[in-house]
Protein backbone atom coordinates (compact mmCIF):
# COMPACT_ATOMS: atom_id res chain seq x y z
CA UNK A 1 0.00 0.00 0.00
CA UNK A 2 1.52 3.33 -1.10
CA UNK A 3 1.64 6.38 1.15
CA UNK A 4 -1.09 8.87 0.36
CA UNK A 5 -0.11 12.19 -1.26
CA UNK A 6 0.98 14.97 1.07
CA UNK A 7 -1.91 17.37 1.66
CA UNK A 8 -2.12 20.66 3.51
CA UNK A 9 -5.26 19.77 5.49
CA UNK A 10 -4.50 17.18 8.18
CA UNK A 11 -6.54 14.11 9.13
CA UNK A 12 -7.14 13.03 12.74
CA UNK A 13 -8.52 9.51 13.24
CA UNK A 14 -10.03 8.21 16.47
CA UNK A 15 -8.78 4.82 17.62
CA UNK A 16 -11.18 2.18 18.85
CA UNK A 17 -12.11 -1.50 18.53
CA UNK A 18 -11.94 -1.20 14.72
CA UNK A 19 -8.47 0.30 14.61
CA UNK A 20 -6.13 -0.45 17.54
CA UNK A 21 -4.56 -3.43 15.74
CA UNK A 22 -1.09 -2.46 14.44
CA UNK A 23 -1.87 -3.64 10.89
CA UNK A 24 -4.97 -1.43 10.72
CA UNK A 25 -3.11 1.52 12.26
CA UNK A 26 -0.44 1.11 9.57
CA UNK A 27 -3.04 1.15 6.80
CA UNK A 28 -4.59 4.29 8.30
CA UNK A 29 -1.21 6.05 8.39
CA UNK A 30 -0.48 5.10 4.78
CA UNK A 31 -3.97 6.31 3.81
CA UNK A 32 -3.32 9.79 5.18
CA UNK A 33 -3.72 9.95 8.98
CA UNK A 34 -1.50 12.59 10.65
CA UNK A 35 -2.71 12.31 14.24
CA UNK A 36 -4.41 9.54 16.22
CA UNK A 37 -7.00 10.43 18.84
CA UNK A 38 -7.68 8.37 21.96
CA UNK A 39 -11.15 9.16 23.30
CA UNK A 40 -10.98 8.57 27.06
CA UNK A 41 -14.77 8.34 27.16
CA UNK A 42 -14.30 4.87 25.66
CA UNK A 43 -10.65 3.88 26.13
CA UNK A 44 -9.09 4.31 29.56
CA UNK A 45 -7.55 0.88 30.09
CA UNK A 46 -3.80 1.31 30.65
CA UNK A 47 -3.03 -1.97 28.87
CA UNK A 48 -4.73 -0.72 25.71
CA UNK A 49 -2.98 2.65 25.98
CA UNK A 50 0.39 0.87 26.24
CA UNK A 51 -0.45 -1.17 23.15
CA UNK A 52 -1.35 1.96 21.17
CA UNK A 53 1.87 3.72 22.23
CA UNK A 54 4.01 0.71 21.28
CA UNK A 55 2.24 0.31 17.93
CA UNK A 56 2.69 3.98 17.09
CA UNK A 57 6.37 4.03 18.04
CA UNK A 58 6.94 0.96 15.86
CA UNK A 59 5.10 2.42 12.86
CA UNK A 60 6.70 5.87 13.15
CA UNK A 61 10.12 4.26 13.12
CA UNK A 62 9.25 1.85 10.28
CA UNK A 63 7.88 4.54 7.96
CA UNK A 64 10.00 7.49 9.14
CA UNK A 65 6.87 9.36 10.22
CA UNK A 66 6.02 11.60 13.15
CA UNK A 67 2.37 10.71 13.70
CA UNK A 68 1.18 12.47 16.86
CA UNK A 69 -1.18 11.32 19.63
CA UNK A 70 -4.11 13.28 21.06
CA UNK A 71 -5.77 12.32 24.34
CA UNK A 72 -9.38 13.53 24.54
CA UNK A 73 -10.75 13.92 28.07
CA UNK A 74 -14.38 12.94 28.57
CA UNK A 75 -15.30 16.04 30.56
CA UNK A 76 -18.48 16.48 32.57
CA UNK A 77 -20.75 14.54 30.20
CA UNK A 78 -24.32 14.57 31.48
CA UNK A 79 -26.26 11.30 31.20
CA UNK A 80 -29.57 9.83 32.25
CA UNK A 81 -29.57 6.61 34.28
CA UNK A 82 -31.04 3.19 33.62
CA UNK A 83 -34.37 3.07 31.76
CA UNK A 84 -37.10 0.44 31.79
CA UNK A 85 -37.01 -1.47 28.49
CA UNK A 86 -39.52 -0.18 25.93
CA UNK A 87 -40.10 3.22 27.59
CA UNK A 88 -41.54 5.90 25.27
CA UNK A 89 -42.24 9.52 26.20
CA UNK A 90 -45.36 11.01 24.58
CA UNK A 91 -45.60 14.62 23.37
CA UNK A 92 -47.43 16.97 25.74
CA UNK A 93 -47.29 14.65 28.74
CA UNK A 94 -46.00 15.75 32.15
CA UNK A 95 -42.97 13.94 33.55
CA UNK A 96 -40.84 14.22 36.71
CA UNK A 97 -37.04 14.55 36.48
CA UNK A 98 -35.03 13.51 39.53
CA UNK A 99 -31.39 13.08 40.56
CA UNK A 100 -32.34 10.05 42.64
CA UNK A 101 -30.85 6.78 41.34
CA UNK A 102 -33.96 4.89 40.20
CA UNK A 103 -35.05 3.06 37.04
CA UNK A 104 -36.62 5.59 34.65
CA UNK A 105 -40.01 5.05 33.01
CA UNK A 106 -42.63 7.13 31.16
CA UNK A 107 -43.53 9.00 34.37
CA UNK A 108 -40.14 9.77 35.94
CA UNK A 109 -36.64 10.17 34.52
CA UNK A 110 -33.48 9.76 36.61
CA UNK A 111 -30.41 11.83 35.68
CA UNK A 112 -26.83 11.34 36.87
CA UNK A 113 -26.33 14.95 37.94
CA UNK A 114 -27.04 15.91 41.54
CA UNK A 115 -27.14 19.69 40.94
CA UNK A 116 -29.73 19.62 38.14
CA UNK A 117 -32.45 20.95 40.46
CA UNK A 118 -30.22 23.82 41.56
CA UNK A 119 -29.07 24.79 38.04
CA UNK A 120 -32.34 24.69 36.09
CA UNK A 121 -35.19 27.23 36.08
CA UNK A 122 -38.75 27.12 34.68
CA UNK A 123 -38.94 27.36 30.84
CA UNK A 124 -35.38 26.04 30.44
CA UNK A 125 -34.99 22.83 28.47
CA UNK A 126 -33.37 19.41 28.82
CA UNK A 127 -32.30 17.89 25.48
CA UNK A 128 -31.83 14.10 25.66
CA UNK A 129 -30.02 11.94 23.07
CA UNK A 130 -28.69 14.84 20.94
CA UNK A 131 -32.03 16.62 21.11
CA UNK A 132 -34.18 13.74 19.88
CA UNK A 133 -36.18 14.11 23.12
CA UNK A 134 -36.88 17.59 24.53
CA UNK A 135 -38.25 18.35 28.00
CA UNK A 136 -39.17 21.82 29.26
CA UNK A 137 -39.18 22.68 32.97
CA UNK A 138 -42.64 23.72 34.22
CA UNK A 139 -41.76 24.19 37.88
CA UNK A 140 -39.33 23.22 40.63
CA UNK A 141 -41.01 21.03 43.27
CA UNK A 142 -40.42 21.09 47.01
CA UNK A 143 -39.02 17.53 46.96
CA UNK A 144 -36.14 18.85 44.78
CA UNK A 145 -37.43 17.31 41.58
CA UNK A 146 -38.42 19.08 38.37
CA UNK A 147 -41.86 18.91 36.82
CA UNK A 148 -41.41 18.98 33.05
CA UNK A 149 -43.47 18.81 29.87
CA UNK A 150 -42.45 16.52 27.01
CA UNK A 151 -42.03 18.92 24.06
CA UNK A 152 -40.70 16.24 21.69
CA UNK A 153 -41.06 12.65 22.77
CA UNK A 154 -39.62 9.36 21.60
CA UNK A 155 -38.02 6.14 22.79
CA UNK A 156 -35.98 6.64 25.96
CA UNK A 157 -32.86 4.49 26.33
CA UNK A 158 -30.45 3.93 29.22
CA UNK A 159 -27.30 6.07 29.69
CA UNK A 160 -28.07 8.53 26.89
CA UNK A 161 -26.43 11.93 27.18
CA UNK A 162 -28.36 15.12 27.74
CA UNK A 163 -27.65 18.82 27.18
CA UNK A 164 -28.75 21.94 29.01
CA UNK A 165 -28.71 24.78 26.47
CA UNK A 166 -28.67 28.32 27.90
CA UNK A 167 -27.99 26.93 31.37
CA UNK A 168 -24.90 27.72 33.41
CA UNK A 169 -24.01 24.51 35.27
CA UNK A 170 -22.10 23.98 38.51
CA UNK A 171 -19.88 21.32 36.94
CA UNK A 172 -16.10 21.45 37.17
CA UNK A 173 -14.31 21.40 33.80
CA UNK A 174 -12.23 18.43 34.99
CA UNK A 175 -14.00 15.52 36.66
CA UNK A 176 -12.31 13.00 38.93
CA UNK A 177 -12.11 10.60 35.99
CA UNK A 178 -10.54 13.31 33.83
CA UNK A 179 -7.82 13.92 36.40
CA UNK A 180 -6.95 10.22 36.49
CA UNK A 181 -6.96 10.02 32.68
CA UNK A 182 -4.79 13.13 32.50
CA UNK A 183 -2.18 11.39 34.65
CA UNK A 184 -2.05 8.59 32.08
CA UNK A 185 -1.82 11.07 29.18
CA UNK A 186 1.13 12.78 30.87
CA UNK A 187 2.75 9.48 31.86
CA UNK A 188 2.71 8.13 28.31
CA UNK A 189 3.88 11.41 26.78
CA UNK A 190 0.96 12.22 24.48
CA UNK A 191 1.39 15.29 22.27
CA UNK A 192 -2.02 16.96 22.77
CA UNK A 193 -4.76 16.87 25.39
CA UNK A 194 -8.30 17.90 24.45
CA UNK A 195 -10.41 19.65 27.08
CA UNK A 196 -14.13 19.00 26.65
CA UNK A 197 -16.98 21.45 27.26
CA UNK A 198 -14.76 24.52 27.70
CA UNK A 199 -16.83 27.41 29.01
CA UNK A 200 -14.32 30.10 29.92
CA UNK A 201 -10.63 30.86 29.99
CA UNK A 202 -10.58 29.68 33.62
CA UNK A 203 -11.17 26.08 32.49
CA UNK A 204 -8.03 26.22 30.34
CA UNK A 205 -5.97 28.02 32.98
CA UNK A 206 -6.86 25.31 35.50
CA UNK A 207 -5.65 22.58 33.14
CA UNK A 208 -2.49 24.56 32.40
CA UNK A 209 -1.71 24.81 36.10
CA UNK A 210 -1.91 20.99 36.41
CA UNK A 211 0.33 20.50 33.38
CA UNK A 212 2.84 23.01 34.77
CA UNK A 213 2.89 21.17 38.09
CA UNK A 214 3.78 17.95 36.24
CA UNK A 215 6.29 19.78 33.98
CA UNK A 216 4.33 18.59 30.97
CA UNK A 217 4.71 20.12 27.49
CA UNK A 218 1.30 18.89 26.27
CA UNK A 219 -0.55 21.31 23.99
CA UNK A 220 -4.15 22.02 24.99
CA UNK A 221 -6.94 21.56 22.45
CA UNK A 222 -10.00 23.54 23.58
CA UNK A 223 -13.22 21.94 22.38
CA UNK A 224 -15.84 24.53 21.50
CA UNK A 225 -19.21 22.89 22.16
CA UNK A 226 -20.96 25.17 24.68
CA UNK A 227 -22.75 28.52 24.17
CA UNK A 228 -20.70 29.94 27.06
CA UNK A 229 -17.53 29.28 25.05
CA UNK A 230 -18.87 31.31 22.14
CA UNK A 231 -19.60 34.18 24.53
CA UNK A 232 -15.97 34.08 25.73
CA UNK A 233 -14.37 32.99 22.47
CA UNK A 234 -11.68 35.69 22.10
CA UNK A 235 -10.19 34.96 25.52
CA UNK A 236 -10.44 31.20 24.92
CA UNK A 237 -8.63 31.48 21.56
CA UNK A 238 -5.85 33.51 23.20
CA UNK A 239 -5.34 30.98 26.01
CA UNK A 240 -5.60 27.80 23.89
CA UNK A 241 -2.88 26.09 21.89
CA UNK A 242 -5.35 24.51 19.46
CA UNK A 243 -9.12 24.91 18.88
CA UNK A 244 -11.66 22.24 17.99
CA UNK A 245 -15.15 22.95 16.64
CA UNK A 246 -17.00 20.02 18.24
CA UNK A 247 -20.16 20.27 16.18
CA UNK A 248 -22.03 17.41 17.85
CA UNK A 249 -22.83 18.96 21.21
CA UNK A 250 -22.53 22.50 19.80
CA UNK A 251 -25.32 21.73 17.33
CA UNK A 252 -27.54 20.66 20.21
CA UNK A 253 -26.66 23.51 22.56
CA UNK A 254 -27.26 26.29 19.99
CA UNK A 255 -29.76 26.51 17.08
CA UNK A 256 -28.36 24.13 14.44
CA UNK A 257 -28.56 26.71 11.63
CA UNK A 258 -25.96 28.81 13.45
CA UNK A 259 -23.28 26.09 13.49
CA UNK A 260 -21.95 26.64 9.91
CA UNK A 261 -21.62 30.36 10.53
CA UNK A 262 -19.76 29.86 13.81
CA UNK A 263 -17.52 27.31 12.11
CA UNK A 264 -16.39 29.85 9.52
CA UNK A 265 -16.00 32.60 12.13
CA UNK A 266 -13.93 30.39 14.44
CA UNK A 267 -11.60 29.31 11.64
CA UNK A 268 -10.95 32.98 10.82
CA UNK A 269 -10.35 33.85 14.48
CA UNK A 270 -7.96 30.92 14.95
CA UNK A 271 -5.96 31.83 11.84
CA UNK A 272 -5.70 35.47 12.91
CA UNK A 273 -4.22 34.31 16.24
CA UNK A 274 -1.98 31.63 14.64
CA UNK A 275 -3.80 28.83 16.44
CA UNK A 276 -4.45 25.53 14.60
CA UNK A 277 -8.13 24.59 14.40
CA UNK A 278 -9.89 21.23 13.96
CA UNK A 279 -13.33 20.60 12.46
CA UNK A 280 -14.92 17.58 14.15
CA UNK A 281 -18.02 15.39 14.48
CA UNK A 282 -20.19 13.60 11.90
CA UNK A 283 -17.83 14.34 9.02
CA UNK A 284 -18.40 10.93 7.40
CA UNK A 285 -20.99 9.59 9.86
CA UNK A 286 -22.82 7.39 7.35
CA UNK A 287 -19.59 5.50 6.61
CA UNK A 288 -19.77 3.89 10.04
CA UNK A 289 -22.00 1.35 8.28
CA UNK A 290 -21.80 2.29 4.57
CA UNK A 291 -18.90 2.02 2.13
CA UNK A 292 -19.55 5.45 0.59
CA UNK A 293 -20.41 8.83 2.15
CA UNK A 294 -23.51 10.85 1.39
CA UNK A 295 -23.15 13.75 -1.04
CA UNK A 296 -23.91 16.11 1.84
CA UNK A 297 -20.98 14.66 3.84
CA UNK A 298 -18.66 15.09 0.85
CA UNK A 299 -19.68 18.75 0.61
CA UNK A 300 -19.26 19.22 4.37
CA UNK A 301 -15.71 17.86 4.30
CA UNK A 302 -14.89 19.92 1.20
CA UNK A 303 -16.26 23.03 2.91
CA UNK A 304 -13.79 22.59 5.80
CA UNK A 305 -10.97 22.36 3.24
CA UNK A 306 -12.20 25.47 1.37
CA UNK A 307 -12.35 27.31 4.71
CA UNK A 308 -8.75 26.16 5.32
CA UNK A 309 -9.23 24.44 8.66
CA UNK A 310 -5.96 22.89 9.83
CA UNK A 311 -7.42 19.45 10.41
CA UNK A 312 -10.55 17.34 10.02
CA UNK A 313 -11.28 14.76 12.69
CA UNK A 314 -12.99 11.40 12.29
CA UNK A 315 -14.69 9.90 15.36
CA UNK A 316 -16.95 6.84 15.25
CA UNK A 317 -16.12 6.41 11.56
CA UNK A 318 -12.70 5.00 12.48
CA UNK A 319 -13.26 4.01 16.11
CA UNK A 320 -16.17 1.61 15.64
CA UNK A 321 -17.00 1.79 11.93
CA UNK A 322 -16.97 -1.13 9.50
CA UNK A 323 -14.68 0.57 6.99
CA UNK A 324 -12.08 2.69 8.89
CA UNK A 325 -9.38 2.58 6.20
CA UNK A 326 -11.83 3.30 3.40
CA UNK A 327 -13.12 6.32 5.36
CA UNK A 328 -9.63 7.82 5.59
CA UNK A 329 -8.93 7.07 1.92
CA UNK A 330 -12.21 8.78 0.98
CA UNK A 331 -11.51 11.86 3.09
CA UNK A 332 -7.97 12.06 1.69
CA UNK A 333 -9.34 11.98 -1.88
CA UNK A 334 -11.71 14.86 -1.08
CA UNK A 335 -8.93 16.92 0.55
CA UNK A 336 -6.46 16.31 -2.27
CA UNK A 337 -8.92 17.14 -5.05
CA UNK A 338 -10.24 20.31 -3.38
CA UNK A 339 -6.75 21.60 -2.57
CA UNK A 340 -5.58 21.00 -6.13
CA UNK A 341 -8.59 22.71 -7.67
CA UNK A 342 -9.25 25.64 -5.34
CA UNK A 343 -8.01 28.77 -7.09
CA UNK A 344 -9.09 31.13 -4.31
CA UNK A 345 -6.39 33.20 -2.65
CA UNK A 346 -6.70 33.38 1.12
CA UNK A 347 -4.86 36.24 2.75
CA UNK A 348 -5.11 37.83 6.18
CA UNK A 349 -3.77 41.21 7.31
CA UNK A 350 -0.47 41.07 9.12
CA UNK A 351 -1.05 40.75 12.87
CA UNK A 352 1.79 41.95 15.07
CA UNK A 353 0.77 39.78 18.00
CA UNK A 354 3.40 39.19 20.68
CA UNK A 355 6.03 41.96 20.53
CA UNK A 356 8.75 39.37 21.08
CA UNK A 357 7.70 37.70 17.82
CA UNK A 358 7.44 40.82 15.61
CA UNK A 359 10.63 40.15 13.62
CA UNK A 360 9.84 36.44 13.15
CA UNK A 361 6.25 37.21 12.14
CA UNK A 362 7.30 39.92 9.67
CA UNK A 363 9.79 37.50 8.14
CA UNK A 364 7.07 34.85 7.96
CA UNK A 365 4.45 37.16 6.46
CA UNK A 366 6.79 38.28 3.70
CA UNK A 367 8.03 34.74 3.15
CA UNK A 368 4.45 33.77 2.25
CA UNK A 369 4.06 36.80 -0.03
CA UNK A 370 7.40 36.14 -1.73
CA UNK A 371 6.63 32.44 -2.07
CA UNK A 372 3.25 33.12 -3.69
CA UNK A 373 4.68 35.73 -6.08
CA UNK A 374 7.69 33.62 -7.08
CA UNK A 375 5.78 30.34 -7.34
CA UNK A 376 8.19 28.69 -4.92
CA UNK A 377 7.81 24.94 -4.39
CA UNK A 378 8.35 25.17 -0.68
CA UNK A 379 9.08 27.27 2.38
CA UNK A 380 11.80 25.65 4.49
CA UNK A 381 11.97 26.44 8.19
CA UNK A 382 14.34 25.44 10.96
CA UNK A 383 12.70 25.79 14.37
CA UNK A 384 13.00 24.85 18.01
CA UNK A 385 9.74 26.12 19.50
CA UNK A 386 7.59 25.96 16.36
CA UNK A 387 6.28 29.53 16.73
CA UNK A 388 7.47 30.58 13.27
CA UNK A 389 5.79 27.52 11.74
CA UNK A 390 2.44 28.28 13.39
CA UNK A 391 2.59 31.81 12.01
CA UNK A 392 3.54 30.75 8.48
CA UNK A 393 0.81 28.11 8.54
CA UNK A 394 -1.78 30.73 9.57
CA UNK A 395 -1.01 32.77 6.43
CA UNK A 396 -1.94 29.74 4.28
CA UNK A 397 0.80 29.98 1.60
CA UNK A 398 0.27 28.28 -1.75
CA UNK A 399 3.55 26.37 -1.40
CA UNK A 400 4.16 23.54 1.06
CA UNK A 401 5.81 24.25 4.39
CA UNK A 402 8.80 22.00 5.14
CA UNK A 403 9.88 22.07 8.76
CA UNK A 404 13.07 20.76 10.38
CA UNK A 405 13.51 20.61 14.15
CA UNK A 406 15.86 18.92 16.59
CA UNK A 407 13.03 18.68 19.14
CA UNK A 408 11.06 15.42 18.73
CA UNK A 409 8.05 16.73 20.67
CA UNK A 410 7.92 19.89 18.54
CA UNK A 411 8.06 17.75 15.40
CA UNK A 412 4.98 15.76 16.40
CA UNK A 413 3.01 18.73 17.74
CA UNK A 414 3.55 20.69 14.51
CA UNK A 415 1.95 17.79 12.64
CA UNK A 416 -1.42 19.47 13.22
CA UNK A 417 -0.48 22.69 11.40
CA UNK A 418 -2.01 23.30 7.98
CA UNK A 419 0.41 22.78 5.10
CA UNK A 420 3.34 21.65 7.26
CA UNK A 421 5.44 18.57 6.54
CA UNK A 422 7.71 18.10 9.53
CA UNK A 423 11.05 16.27 9.83
CA UNK A 424 13.20 15.40 12.82
CA UNK A 425 16.67 16.85 12.25
CA UNK A 426 19.29 15.25 14.51
CA UNK A 427 22.15 17.18 12.96
CA UNK A 428 22.87 20.69 14.29
CA UNK A 429 23.69 23.19 11.54
CA UNK A 430 26.45 25.79 11.73
CA UNK A 431 25.79 27.98 8.68
CA UNK A 432 22.81 29.00 6.53
CA UNK A 433 24.19 27.38 3.31
CA UNK A 434 24.76 24.13 5.23
CA UNK A 435 21.19 24.18 6.52
CA UNK A 436 19.70 24.83 3.06
CA UNK A 437 21.83 22.11 1.49
CA UNK A 438 20.83 19.63 4.22
CA UNK A 439 17.10 20.32 3.83
CA UNK A 440 17.24 20.34 0.02
CA UNK A 441 18.96 16.96 -0.05
CA UNK A 442 16.21 15.34 2.05
CA UNK A 443 13.38 17.01 0.12
CA UNK A 444 14.89 16.02 -3.25
CA UNK A 445 15.25 12.43 -2.06
CA UNK A 446 11.57 12.37 -1.02
CA UNK A 447 10.63 14.03 -4.35
CA UNK A 448 9.01 17.08 -2.79
CA UNK A 449 11.33 19.36 -4.79
CA UNK A 450 13.70 18.99 -7.76
CA UNK A 451 16.72 20.76 -9.26
CA UNK A 452 16.02 24.38 -10.37
CA UNK A 453 12.86 24.67 -8.24
CA UNK A 454 12.61 27.93 -6.29
CA UNK A 455 12.56 27.59 -2.50
CA UNK A 456 12.23 30.02 0.40
CA UNK A 457 14.36 29.37 3.50
CA UNK A 458 13.78 30.83 6.97
CA UNK A 459 16.16 30.48 9.89
CA UNK A 460 17.54 32.27 12.94
CA UNK A 461 21.10 33.60 12.62
CA UNK A 462 23.52 32.97 14.26
CA UNK A 463 22.37 29.34 14.04
CA UNK A 464 24.63 28.06 16.80
CA UNK A 465 22.95 30.47 19.25
CA UNK A 466 19.47 29.10 18.36
CA UNK A 467 18.39 32.62 17.44
CA UNK A 468 14.75 33.45 16.66
CA UNK A 469 13.89 33.45 12.95
CA UNK A 470 15.38 36.61 11.44
CA UNK A 471 16.59 35.62 7.96
CA UNK A 472 14.84 34.79 4.70
CA UNK A 473 16.39 33.66 1.41
CA UNK A 474 15.07 32.86 -2.06
CA UNK A 475 17.17 30.37 -3.98
CA UNK A 476 17.18 27.68 -6.67
CA UNK A 477 17.55 24.04 -5.75
CA UNK A 478 20.97 22.73 -6.80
Amino acid sequence: MKKSPFSKTKIIATLGPSTIDIKVMEKLILSGVDIFRVNFSHIDDEKIIKKIILNLETLNKKHDHNIALLGDLQGPKLRIGKVLEGTTLANGKTIIVTSEAIISNDKIVSVLYKDLYKDLKPKQRILIDDGNIVLEVIKKRKDKTLECMVVYGGKLKSNKGFNLPNTTTSLDALTGKDKEDLKMIIKYDFDFVALSFVRSVNDISHLKSILKKHKSDLLIVSKIEKPEALNNIDEIVDESDVLMIARGDLGVEIPFQKVPVFQKQLIKKARAKQKPIIVATQVMESMIVNQTPTRAEINDAASAVFDMADAIMLSGETAVGKYPVRVVETLQKIITYVENNDESKYKIPFVVGNKNEVISNLIGYHATSLSNEAGAKGIILFTGSGNSVRFISSTRPESNIFVFSTNNKTVKQLNICWGAKVFLCEKRMKTLPEAIEFASKILKKKKFIKINDLIISMIGVPIEDCAKTNTITLSKVK
